[in-house]
């Protein structure tokens, strides 16, 4: 945009300067000037890059908090999916363990008023059953590859005697 008058003399090279053939064969050049829609078109497309440059300083300054991100649409839903998913079996395990009591053998089963109007059942002890631990273990295989799954653990069982 900062077009100088003379681009010969800033030339280094003094021998461009001295060369008459070389100053009458750029002389016509000099006198040309870009079209008026060419200067519009040249001026608007520095305006735009100016102001995509203030924008990107601006997302700078910005905290990372106040900041956008972009997430792919199927990443957005599988996430929502997800904590769907969490929010259900909390809430469903809250409730499927707040339906069964489970009573010491020498006190009495009390059941609340909520229970008694559910019909739940509360799980009592037999007197004469002694509590037998038994661990269990599982485990899926695939022929050339490994252990797909494993499954262990430990769990209570009444015997009686």
């Amino acid at each position: 945009m900062n077009d100088s008058d003379d681009p010969l003399e800033e030339s280094s090279d003094e021998s461009l300067r001295n060369d008459p053939l070389l100053v009458e064969t750029f002389s016509h050049l000099r006198r040309l000037e870009p079209s008026l829609d060419a200067r519009l078109r040249n001026r608007q497309v520095v305006v735009e890059e100016l102001e995509r440059l203030q924008v990107a300083r601006r997302k700078q300054v910005l905290p990372w908090w106040g900041r956008t991100i972009a997430v792919p649409v199927p990443l957005a839903a599988c996430l929502v999916v997800v904590a769907g998913l969490m929010l259900f079996s909390f809430f469903h395990d809250r409730q499927a363990s707040s339906g069964v009591q489970i009573a010491a053998p020498d006190q009495p089963v009390q059941r609340s008023a909520h229970m008694q109007s559910a019909g739940a059942v509360a799980a009592t002890r037999a007197v004469d059953a002694h509590p037998v631990v038994e661990y269990y273990e599982t485990e899926t295989y695939i022929c050339g590859i490994g252990r797909l799954n494993s499954e262990s653990g430990y769990f209570i069982r009444e015997e009686n005697q």
